[in-house]
């Protein structure tokens, strides 16, 4: 695993075990930086 995807997986791990509220402009950063985007609805999606 790269060191910029393991970066990510503990950013997003590390929100998910926090008590505060996310980050959701990081968390959709992440997102995009990894092929992935949020729909309208919110469900996370494959980057076309």
């Amino acid at each position: 695993m790269n060191d910029n995807k393991r970066n990510d997986i503990r950013t997003l791990l590390e929100m998910v075990a926090s008590a505060d509220d996310p980050d959701y402009s990081e968390v959709e950063a992440i997102a995009k930086r990894n092929g992935f985007e949020f729909a309208a609805d919110g469900t996370l999606e494959e980057a076309e």
